[in-house]
């Protein structure tokens, strides 16, 4: 090598380890903020604004671009807008369900889920982002949230609990349960853009554990979203990072998804923001003592003097035999039989036996069934025990004959 070709060379490695520095010490922010390098331990925060097409390998190429660019400034967990990698076609021509129906995909074992997972291991990076997931076992989809932690391990799917009335109801099942998730930055709770108009929610996850609020959204609605996030984010001292969708849904004419993609902190402040309307990546970095902040709030809070409701949880199958087990002493009565319905009366249902109608719920409740004389063939003492799958009280009616729909009954 000449002595030219030796300087440009050493020129151009003294460059390349300038421009590594100064990334890594956020001087290029690639839409979000820039801030002193924290101390060790420190930790970024990254949330991904997304204008997705109808072209869902487009879109993933897009998420891939965006987790690469994540990773450029030491993103540790990027958050992802709700059906990040097929936008929703609201005023198109496509047939919103079957455009939907036929991009989903099973989690674990999809596409998506797989792809990205890869990514995350070799970015060691926590990946949480929204796809149409297919259940396997039929041909229903969700709307869900897909989380995986820096090792590549998929650590949940989240199902949207709340569908938007009508619109959404038509497309997707809900979900019905909720989780904390551990991961490399912490725990984690998820919501789905409407989910975040129900407090509930959020300080469940709260009262579980979570640090973090992932929030992904195809929002259009700027007002909500400008009062609630901060709102959830104090009320439940916990971090919150909102990933939106912008622009018009896939080009067509509904209205168009606002952007405002946000890093929101325990105390409400906004401390990272998209600039624009386009694709665009939003990040901070944060010393992990911020994410491990005292929540004096929550422990300020007065459950003994607040509307008496046990849990803000749909109580399940088997709370409800427990319920009523334990409140009719069911197990010292070993010469009874007891039968639960495995799903729950909807508000207004009436339940029917041979000798009419036993009961009209006026509040979604679980049937507990007790034959008090197994052996008898016609009309002897029983009960019907109804728990409401809220409060957890408990109504039993006497009766004289078994429910019609006895077959579909389960042995407790």
């Amino acid at each position: 090598m000449n002595r030219g070709s030796w300087f440009i060379a050493r020129a151009a490695l003294c460059l390349a380890w300038v421009l590594v520095a100064a990334v890594a010490a956020g001087a290029f922010d690639f839409g979000g903020a820039t801030s002193a390098a924290p101390e060790d331990g420190g930790i970024v925060l990254a949330v991904a604004q997304v204008v997705p097409s109808l072209d869902k390998a487009a879109n993933l190429d897009l998420v891939e671009s965006l987790i690469i660019q994540a990773a450029s400034v030491g993103a540790d967990v990027l958050v992802m807008p709700e059906l990040a990698t097929t936008a929703y076609p609201w005023g198109t021509d496509e047939d919103v369900r079957s455009y939907l129906a036929s991009n989903a995909e099973p989690i674990p074992g999809g596409e998506t889920p797989t792809r990205l997972a890869e990514l995350a291991r070799a970015h060691e990076m926590v990946l949480c982002f929204g796809m149409v997931e297919a259940d396997p076992g039929g041909d229903e989809i969700y709307n869900s949230m897909v989380l995986i932690d820096a090792d590549g391990e998929l650590r949940g799917v989240y199902r949207k609990v709340h569908l938007v009335p009508g619109i959404e109801e038509a497309l997707f099942v809900a979900g019905d349960r909720i989780e904390v998730h551990d991961t490399a930055v912490g725990s984690i709770g998820i919501m789905v853009c409407y989910d975040r108009r129900f407090p509930e929610l959020g300080r469940t996850y709260a009262l579980l554990g979570a640090r973090i609020l992932a929030v992904g959204a195809a929002s259009a609605d700027e007002f909500v979203d400008t009062h609630i996030l901060a709102t959830r984010a104090y009320e439940n001292a916990a971090w919150l990072l909102f990933a939106n969708q912008a622009g018009h849904p896939a080009g067509g004419q509904a209205s168009p998804m606002h952007g405002g993609s946000r890093i929101v902190d325990p105390n409400g402040r906004i401390r990272a923001e998209a600039t624009g309307e386009g694709n665009e990546l939003v990040w901070l970095r944060v010393d992990r003592e911020e994410l491990a902040t005292e929540r004096r709030l929550l422990g300020a809070a007065r459950p003994d003097v607040y509307a008496q409701v046990p849990a803000m949880l749909w109580a399940t199958a088997d709370e409800a035999a427990e319920i009523a087990t334990r409140a009719l002493e069911l197990d010292e009565t070993p010469d009874v039989a007891a039968y639960i319905l495995p799903r729950r009366l909807d508000a207004g249902e009436t339940v029917v036996n041979w000798g009419g109608a036993v009961r009209q719920v006026d509040a979604a409740s679980w049937l507990v069934f007790i034959d008090d004389q197994p052996g008898a063939n016609w009309e002897h003492p029983c009960r019907f025990a109804f728990v409401d799958a809220l409060t957890r009280e408990l109504v039993v009616v006497e009766a004289t004959s078994p429910p019609q729909r006895f077959a579909e009954m389960q042995r407790l």
